[in-house]
C-alpha cells in the first residue's frame, strides 16, 4: 500500500512538472502576442528571449548539445541583461565557425556569463565587456569568457585553479564574494562527467582588469554534422 501511495505521489508530481512549464510557455507567448498588437516590438522581444531560455533551461532532449545551440542561448540571455542594464555592458564575439558543431554540456556558458557579469561588472556603471571567443588549441577547444570587471587577487585565484584541477570546488568561504565559485563547481563537474579528467575550467584574472575563464573541450562533433 505504501509503495502504491509513493508510486501515485510520484506520478502526480511528474504531471505537475508538465503543466507548470506548458502555462509559462502560453503566458510568454500571449504577453508576446499582446505586445505586438500594441506597437511594443522591445516587449515583444524580451518576452521571445525569454521564452527561448526558458524552454532550453528545463529540456530534457540531452545533457550534451552543440557549441552553437549554446552560443543562440548566450545571445537571448544577453539581449535580456542589456535591456535590464542598458549602457552598463557590451558583449563580443570572437568565434571559429568550423567548430560550432562541436560538442558542450548543456547550460555551461550562461552560468560562467551570469557570473562574470554579476561578480566581475557588478560594480561598474559603464564601459563593461563581456567577450566569448571560440578556438582550437592543439587538440583540445577552447572557449574564452572574459570580462574587464574588478578581478581577483593572486591568491584567490591560485586557491579557486587549485581546487578545480582536484575537481574539490565548494561554496565559497566567507571572505570570497556572495556566490563566486558555485558556478564554477557546477559548469567544472558536470564537464569532468561527461567528458573525463583532461578538461575542465583555467581562470586567470588580475585585480582591476578582469577575468578569463577558459573552457577546455574534446574536439568532438555532433554525430548530425559528422
Amino acid at each position: 500500500m505504501h509503495s502504491e501511495l509513493e508510486d501515485t505521489r510520484a506520478e502526480i508530481g511528474a504531471l505537475q512538472s508538465q503543466i507548470n512549464p506548458h502555462f509559462l510557455y502560453n503566458t510568454l507567448d500571449a504577453i508576446r502576442g499582446q505586445a505586438l498588437i500594441d506597437h511594443s516590438p522591445t516587449i515583444a522581444d524580451m518576452t521571445e528571449a525569454l521564452s527561448i531560455l526558458f524552454r532550453y533551461s528545463i529540456s530534457r532532449t540531452g545533457n550534451i548539445v552543440t557549441i552553437q545551440k549554446e552560443l543562440y542561448c548566450i545571445e537571448k540571455y544577453m539581449m535580456i541583461q542589456q535591456f535590464r542594464f542598458p549602457g552598463k555592458f557590451e558583449y563580443r564575439k570572437n568565434i571559429d565557425d568550423r567548430l560550432l558543431s562541436c560538442l558542450i554540456p548543456r547550460l555551461t556558458l550562461q552560468p560562467l556569463v551570469e557570473n562574470a557579469i554579476y561578480h566581475g561588472l557588478e560594480t561598474r556603471i559603464e564601459g563593461g565587456c563581456i567577450s566569448i571567443s571560440l578556438e582550437q588549441s592543439g587538440e583540445y577547444i577552447v572557449v574564452r569568457i572574459s570580462d574587464n570587471g574588478v578581478g581577483m587577487e593572486e591568491n584567490r585565484l591560485n586557491d579557486l585553479n587549485h581546487q578545480l584541477q582536484k575537481n574539490s570546488l565548494t561554496a565559497p568561504s566567507s571572505h570570497s564574494p556572495k556566490g563566486s565559485g558555485i558556478a564554477l563547481s557546477n559548469v567544472n563537474r558536470r564537464i569532468r562527467l561527461n567528458f573525463g579528467e583532461p578538461y575542465g575550467l583555467i581562470l586567470s584574472s588580475s585585480p582591476g582588469l578582469g577575468t578569463d575563464v577558459e573552457i577546455i573541450l574534446p574536439k568532438t562533433y555532433s554525430r548530425e554534422d559528422s
